[in-house]
């Protein structure tokens, strides 16, 4: 994962963060900014089935440079892509999603 998104460049160019190297710093600024998803607890369906096996390994997120495009690997699905930004153009960000899918 860290290669394919090291390829990413101009919009998308941004940082894979690995969950099971996460700094504290860097675990505090994802998660002000909503973006660091948490492990699922034992009384949880996720956890009850299985899905934080072997947490965090093989489990990150990406966000590009300007915080538009993110995708979590390995949190609920084996890649959640996400992309947005503020205002109503509704063509923009499909444009960006199609790009990083």
């Amino acid at each position: 994962l860290t290669q394919a998104f090291a390829m990413f460049d101009g919009e998308l160019k941004g940082t894979y963060y690995p969950l099971g190297a996460l700094t504290k710093e860097q675990e505090d600024t994802l998660q002000s900014n909503g973006f660091l998803f948490q492990k699922p607890g034992p009384a949880q369906l996720l956890g009850a089935a299985g899905a934080a096996r072997h947490w965090p390994e093989g489990r990150g997120i990406f966000h590009n440079d300007n915080k538009t495009a993110l995708a979590w690997a390995n949190e609920e699905d084996h890649c959640r892509i996400i992309s947005m930004q503020n205002g109503g153009n509704v063509f923009e960000v499909f444009a960006r999603f199609c790009n990083i899918s």
